[in-house]
């Protein structure tokens, strides 16, 4: 961006509806990535720890940005995590650095994004399609993460095993959950599925329904 106010139109919460603010949040998350990946020289040089403390901006043209946090917009819009560049020559490393910016980049996707749905006042179905949606794209500490463990073969491969037992167990879970949730929807005595999520089916022992079991049945 060539100026502040420039930077200032882009933050303006315009989008109105689920595929519009889903367009923005890939937008402004393809911005971080590029940040992070593709300009981390760029991106490394200007968060000079000498400077006062900036923020990450991913903006809804694919570009990013670091600045202090924007004080024209909303007071209620969310800002990115403050000081990514006092903590830059962190002793524990680049990699970690680079971590902690994508985890708290992430977390500030989901607040802006929500941010813009709260304005619109979506109703559940159009909240969950618009988290769905979300969930359906990595996040931008797990591409960042590969590219950390593709230019660190000792690391990838630990990372791979440590996945390799997690994907397991995950598994099972799935399949875990996916029998009881049957099982308890095919009931006869129930007229509708039984809304089960899935941690729920994970710890749940017995099941007993409050509208159409006898006192005392469980299964």
């Amino acid at each position: 961006m060539n100026s502040r106010n420039d930077s200032i139109i882009h933050m303006i919460p315009t989008p109105k509806s689920v595929p519009e603010i889903f367009r923005e949040f890939k937008r402004r998350r393809a911005g971080i990535i590029k940040a992070l990946t593709i300009d981390f020289d760029r991106f490394y040089q200007e968060c000079d720890p000498e400077k006062d403390a900036l923020c990450l901006f991913g903006l809804p043209n694919e570009t990013w940005e670091v600045k202090k946090p924007l004080d024209m917009v909303p007071p209620e819009f969310p800002d990115p995590v403050l000081g990514i560049n006092i903590v830059r020559d962190d002793a524990r490393g680049k990699e970690y650095w680079l971590s902690y910016v994508a985890v708290h980049s992430d977390a500030w996707l989901i607040s802006a994004t929500f941010y813009f749905a709260s304005l619109c006042r979506f109703e559940k179905r159009a909240r969950e399609l618009l988290f769905d949606s979300i969930n359906d794209l990595p996040t931008v500490n797990e591409v960042v993460s590969k590219v950390i463990l593709a230019k660190n073969p000792a690391a990838a491969a630990a990372a791979a095993a440590a996945a390799a037992v997690h994907d397991n167990r995950s598994t099972r879970t799935r399949v875990k959950t996916a029998e009881r949730k049957k099982r308890l929807m095919n009931r006869e005595q129930h007229v509708e599925p039984v809304k089960l999520m899935p941690i729920e089916a994970e710890y749940i022992e017995h099941y007993k329904c409050p509208s159409c079991s006898n006192e005392g049945a469980k299964f």
